[in-house]
């Protein structure tokens, strides 16, 4: 006989229990608050920091956040808080009291789909559930109601763990739509628009009962992301007491409600440090809050009491030393709170003091700015704004002083190792190549445009024709440069990055190239496919993306793409190019360079925190990809430069790859360097 069905049935229910199952999911829900059901049931399990139930007191501040989410009179609710203030535990707390007491199905937002499956793992299952016997026990007796990225429950509850996607954003109603890091999402979902404004059109069936929770660090100095919607709800700012004087106020804002980052000499807003520290470790050991009424000195011990006195005030709302409030908040039903990281209770003051400090030296040493925009936005919960944003537009006559000593197309002895860097014109391919020694400073080496073919009369069209783009393995890739002190000795351009953007089919063709390099015996570290990517806050080197086949697996052989924080590159260069004394950061430019070539690095200017381009910018770019280069080698590694490592070894030309002389194609208008001969 064969089976109706291959598993068998479940076993029968006994009918007491099969009424005491319908009576729970017809229960009307409990007027209990979310901070006490995260009290009443969640436990938390973190060896090493903290093992035991849900205490509301540890941090005090979120209780209002969780409770005010679930009103009948909150629509939204938006908290701008850093890292290590525990804000996400808003949205499992909201699905806590969900699993138990209100019955309504979820959909909890990542930022990438990596980071939802991960969170769904790490976070929901490991870290929420297991750890909480009265959560985990809710759990549907279905296998299906227990997958990795869904969970269903006894009472109804279902919980989603995803991430941004025109599906998701745009499908069925939703009563319960949480957001977590929205600064890390992109501003428009596959053409659908802002997730935020998708995720009200989900609950929007649900009227007052539907709610929209929203948590991120800021990070956007555009007025876009979390901070965008700020101004239309009440902007509750939390105010603690002063220990000495009593009275309340707000640590990291000023009295006019804007964030305190005014920096001077042992003093960043209201965290204050001994000036005459000597190194950030030392500045750690004093650092303290200063009172803005009585000028009291607050130290990390007293953070604790002040929390637990501490309370969240709308605009429009003050509070005396007696605790007594006066005044109107704004009619709106949009909750919005703001923490900086002075108040975490996970966070040090000391350590805070430290980060800056460290993250200040690294940029003046680099230029680079990206340890200080981590500081602001992750450790304080402010927007980073660039040190040189607001200034005025460098010149090129400014630019003309930083000529040297030596010559195009010679290695100055302080360089250690070369990049070359390739952008993709219609007509031709613009080269730049800087050599580097151990501190970032560097020294322009090369600049020239490959216009025509070895023959002299067929022209380049990187768009149309895929082979010329072997013009570059010995015209770049494997070309080599003379010592400026010792000619005999020759050094390798050690990385090339390649623009991919921009043109019809040129990220095809730069595909392919990297493919036919790595058949010729190009390793994959010595040529950097690169792609400029949207996002103001993308990272500058992210990790590399690779071509799919049909079922999104990695394709053999496939190449590697790097999209690449554009934004954060330029605002680096912009930095160096401000520095006036030789140094690391600083870039050198030979004695014949031409006024052109500084034309074109003042071809972008920045504006409300975006680059615009003004006139030509083909150097600027390439400026840009040459750091990129410089970053893919890590030469950071690389302790003792008395022995070089390979990438960076000098040839006695014996066995050089492609030395300068030798691949600078006649005739000399059309392709030779324009920085000697012209365009």
């Amino acid at each position: 006989m064969i089976p109706l069905r291959s598993t068998p049935l479940p076993p029968f229910r006994s009918g007491a229990e099969v009424r005491r199952r319908a009576a729970e999911a017809l229960r009307p829900p409990s007027r209990i608050r979310v901070s006490e059901a995260a009290a009443r049931h969640r436990r938390l399990n973190n060896p090493g920091a903290y093992v035991g139930p849900w205490r509301n007191e540890k941090t005090p501040y979120l209780a209002e956040l969780m409770d005010r989410a679930l009103q009948r009179d909150t629509d939204e609710l938006f908290a701008i808080a850093p890292s290590q203030t525990a804000k996400t535990e808003i949205h499992l707390n909201i699905c806590g009291h969900g699993i138990k007491y209100r019955p309504a199905e979820a959909l909890l937002f990542q930022p990438t789909k990596d980071l939802a499956e991960d969170f769904a793992v790490r976070r929901i299952t490991n870290k929420f559930l297991r750890p909480s016997p009265d959560l985990e026990s809710e759990l549907g007796p279905a296998k299906s109601d227990d997958n990795v990225m869904t969970k269903r429950f006894k009472n109804g509850f279902t919980l989603t763990v995803s991430w941004p996607s025109p599906a998701q954003l745009s499908s069925r109603p939703v009563q319960l739509v949480l957001i977590d890091e929205r600064d890390r999402m992109a501003d428009d979902i596959g053409g659908e628009g802002d997730p935020i404004a998708l995720g009200r059109k989900r609950k929007q069936t649900f009227g007052r009962n539907g709610a929209l929770v929203c948590t991120s660090s800021p990070s956007r100095i555009d007025g876009t992301g979390i901070i965008a919607h700020w101004p239309a709800g009440d902007q509750c700012l939390l105010n603690w007491p002063c220990p000495d004087c009593g009275e309340f106020w707000a640590p990291g804002f000023t009295a006019e409600r804007k964030p305190d980052l005014t920096e001077a000499p042992g003093r960043l807003g209201d965290l204050r440090w001994d000036p005459n520290a000597g190194t950030p470790a030392e500045a750690r050991e004093t650092a303290y809050l200063e009172c803005p009424c009585c000028a009291a000195r607050i130290t990390e011990r007293n953070k604790p009491a002040m929390l637990r006195e501490a309370v969240w005030l709308p605009l429009g709302v003050t509070i005396s030393a007696k605790g007594e409030r006066s005044g109107t908040p704004p009619k709106t039903r949009v909750a919005s709170y703001w923490l900086t990281g002075l108040a975490s209770p996970f966070q040090p003051l000391g350590e805070l003091a430290e980060k800056f400090l460290a993250a200040q030296a690294h940029f003046e040493r680099t230029g680079e700015e990206n340890d200080l925009k981590t500081f602001f936005n992750t450790d304080l919960g402010v927007p980073y704004k660039p040190r040189h944003d607001g200034a005025a537009p460098l010149e090129p006559e400014a630019l003309d002083a930083r000529r040297g000593a030596y010559e195009l197309g010679t290695v100055p002895a302080e360089v250690r190792f070369l990049t070359a860097s390739v952008d993709i014109q219609n007509d031709r391919f613009e080269v730049l190549v800087r050599g580097w020694n151990e501190t970032t400073e560097s020294w322009l080496v090369d600049r020239y445009a490959i216009r025509t073919m070895p023959d002299g009369r067929t022209d380049v069209r990187p768009s149309r024709h895929p082979e010329q783009w072997d013009l570059l393995l010995d015209q770049v890739v494997r070309r080599s440069y003379p010592m400026a002190d010792n000619p005999g000795l020759l050094l390798p351009v050690a990385n090339t990055a390649i623009d991919t953007g921009g043109h019809e089919d040129v990220t095809a063709n730069a595909k392919a190239f990297w493919r036919r390099a790595r058949k010729a015996g190009v390793p994959d570290w010595r040529i950097t496919l690169v792609k400029g990517a949207a996002s103001l806050t993308a990272r500058a080197l992210p990790g590399p993306t690779f071509e799919l086949d049909d079922r999104g697996r990695k394709m053999p052989g496939s190449s590697k793409m790097f999209v690449i924080g554009v934004h954060e590159l330029k605002n680096t260069i912009d930095n160096r190019l401000r520095r006036e004394e030789a140094g690391p950061g600083f870039l050198h430019y030979p004695v014949d360079t031409p006024e052109r070539y500084f034309e074109e690095l003042c071809g972008e200017i920045r504006v409300k925190g975006r680059w615009q381009r003004r006139g030509p910018n083909e150097s600027w770019d390439l400026e840009v990809y040459a750091e990129l280069a410089r970053m893919r080698l890590r030469p950071e590694r690389v302790r003792d430069w008395s022995r070089r490592p390979a990438w960076a070894s000098v040839d006695d030309g014996a066995r050089a790859l492609a030395p300068a002389a030798q691949t600078r194609m006649p005739p000399p208008r059309r392709q030779s360097s324009f920085l000697r001969r012209g365009l």
